[in-house]
């Protein structure tokens, strides 16, 4: 949801659960992309699978904190729901995974 405040949610917006249906609610959505790059990326660079989801993991708690302190860096500040936490670690291991097999296991 767009708040008026240059297009980011409005301040009592921040933080709110994500509504059924909506981006951060689904267990993939259009953030996914970048969830999978960021995986592969890690992949090819040569980190091991525990360290990379030790990293997102930690991202995934960490992002929380970040929504409420600095709601206006992120384009919908509105809190994931367990199934997104999954599908966002999921997809990105999945990247890791295609990653570290094309580029990062020679």
């Amino acid at each position: 949801m767009r708040g008026e405040y240059g297009g980011y949610p409005t301040p009592n917006e921040e933080s709110k659960p994500a509504a059924p249906g909506s981006a951060n609610h689904q267990a993939f959505d259009g953030y996914s992309a970048l969830h999978f790059t960021t995986g592969a990326m890690m992949g090819a660079m040569g980190y091991n699978a525990g360290l990379a989801f030790t990293v997102h993991v930690f991202w995934e708690i960490g992002e929380i904190q970040l929504k409420r302190s600095m709601h206006k860096a992120f384009p919908l500040s509105t809190t994931d729901s367990m199934a997104n936490k999954v599908g966002d670690t999921l997809i990105f291991m999945a990247g890791w995974w295609f990653g570290h097999r094309r580029w990062g296991s020679k």
